[in-house]
């Protein structure tokens, strides 16, 4: 990643957040004006859209920015194929079923889910990402990884189950 590419990212998104601050503000500071109210009670309450609209628009113009810039990476980007389905009304009766009463169907359905949930990341991305100190080295040549929505699943898997057993209580 060239440094200038980022410096030049970070430098619009402070532009672009010192544009909306001043256009809100004066918004914000009109409406004030206009208003019969005064004093820093009611300044409060006429700041909550400037803050909700700076925090709104600066993340985005940061999701901006790093999805431009390439600093986003993820590895499993180059393997996921997307394919545009249109589900029926019909087809979600015959669909597996992931939740219910603990059956070898429903166990079998989570386990073809979460076969591919671990992958080698490659070495050189390793080192692009300055982390090779912090990931586990495979006899490969690869390094571990994990992707994050299958540890998402595996917790919203093991949360029934945990319930059921008792060992988990909530109160």
């Amino acid at each position: 990643m060239r440094p200038s590419i980022v410096i030049a990212g970070i430098l619009a998104l402070a532009m672009y957040a010192l544009m909306v601050i001043v256009v809100v503000w004066s918004v914000t500071k009109s409406a004030i004006k206009d208003s019969r109210r005064y004093g820093t009670r009611f300044l409060k309450c006429e700041l909550l859209p400037l803050t909700k609209s700076v925090l709104f628009s600066y993340s985005l113009a940061l999701l901006l920015v790093v999805v431009l810039t390439g600093l986003f990476i993820a590895p499993a980007n180059d393997y996921i194929t997307y394919e545009p389905r249109v589900i029926g009304q019909r087809e979600a009766m015959t669909a597996p079923q992931y939740f219910g009463e603990p059956s070898e169907q429903i166990v079998h359905n989570w386990h073809e889910i979460m076969e591919h949930q671990n992958i080698g990341i490659p070495a050189d991305l390793m080192h692009e990402l300055g982390r090779e100190d912090e990931g586990i080295l495979l006899p490969d040549g690869t390094y571990f990884g994990s992707i994050m929505v299958f540890h998402l699943l595996h917790c919203l898997v093991r949360l029934p189950e945990i319930l059921r057993q008792g060992q988990g209580r909530i109160n």
